[in-house]
């Protein structure tokens, strides 16, 4: 849990520092000519942002379930994914087509790391313990 901890909060500041610097007109030329610009990055760190208010609230994992596992495994590599294209294929502007810069290849290797730690923690991370009907507490109703 601190290591995925650690990697969603590096992960997010530095998409959101560099969504920020490719939105600047004076900033450095690597973010402003970048193909993944402001607003994959800006959707990238809000899906990340998501995955870490998930893991702050579930940090013991009591509630990763294989669904959650799932969804988080599925999650990363869309982004990985979205990602490899826009950079396999950019989009070009009219006049010429444009080539990936070092902060693209930056953000793809942000994003690798953040898919390979869903996959490590959807296998490595135990399950949590289901509850029988023994241990469910019981509940007084106003009456009694």
């Amino acid at each position: 849990p601190v290591i995925s901890a650690a990697v969603h909060v590096a992960a997010f500041a530095y998409l959101l520092v560099a969504c920020i610097l490719s939105a600047l007109p004076s900033a450095p030329l690597t973010y402003r000519e970048a193909v993944y610009s402001a607003f994959p990055l800006g959707c990238s760190a809000v899906a990340i942002f998501v995955g870490l208010i998930l893991n702050v609230r579930d940090y013991g994992r009591n509630r990763f379930t294989s669904f959650q596992r799932l969804m988080y495994a599925f999650c990363s590599l869309i982004l990985l994914v979205g990602c490899i294209v826009l950079l396999a294929w950019p989009a070009s502007d009219g006049t010429e087509s444009r080539s990936p810069t070092s902060a693209d290849w930056a953000t793809l290797a942000v994003l690798a790391v953040y898919a390979a730690l869903a996959l490590i923690e959807g296998k490595v991370c135990r399950y949590p313990v289901p509850k029988t009907k023994g241990e469910k507490n019981a509940s007084l109703s106003k009456r009694a």
